[in-house]
């Protein structure tokens, strides 16, 4: 089964500039099969970055609607999709890097920003410059991400974007 987290972030970046940052962060092979989408692929994971910018009324108010649930206007945001078809040491290893890179990323951009399992459930909050990770179950399980999230503040976190 596929999974899917994604980073939102009110960092304003150009789409070129956020795919080469995760590409820095993953060693991920770029793949272009449409030159205007291109994606990072890494040994378990899949990275697809975009930068936010509402062509229309129905998009400018789904932006402004998320805003209000999760506390910030999105810029930018780049999907971690994990593959079915990866073996346990490939999706360790995908939540591990993708984990280092939104952490590096929140140090040098350090803006309201959130990384969301599932389109609802937060797992990580930047706020005023502060990274707070949830209590989840997913860090506790495994020592490995227990390790990376340990270094962080963790507390229970709001779920504004659940049921």
């Amino acid at each position: 089964m596929a999974l899917d987290i994604t980073f939102e972030s009110a960092e304003r970046l150009s789409n070129e500039d956020l795919l080469d940052f995760f590409t820095r962060q993953s060693d991920g092979e770029v793949i272009d099969l449409d030159p205007d989408n291109p994606f990072l692929r890494t040994p378990g994971m899949d990275i697809t970055t975009y930068a936010i910018s509402p062509v229309d009324t129905d998009q400018e108010e789904e932006e402004d609607r998320h805003a209000a649930k999760i506390g910030f206007r999105r810029r930018i945001l780049a999907d971690f999709r994990i593959r079915g078809i990866a073996g346990l040491d490939e999706r360790l290893s995908g939540w591990e890097m993708m984990l280092n890179a939104v952490i590096a990323f929140t140090r040098m951009y350090p803006a309201e920003a959130a990384l969301i399992f599932n389109g609802e459930e937060v797992l990580m909050r930047c706020h005023n410059g502060k990274i707070i990770f949830d209590t989840s179950e997913y860090f506790k399980e495994e020592p490995s991400l227990a390790a990376i999230v340990s270094r962080h503040r963790q507390e229970t976190l709001e779920q504004p974007l659940m049921g």
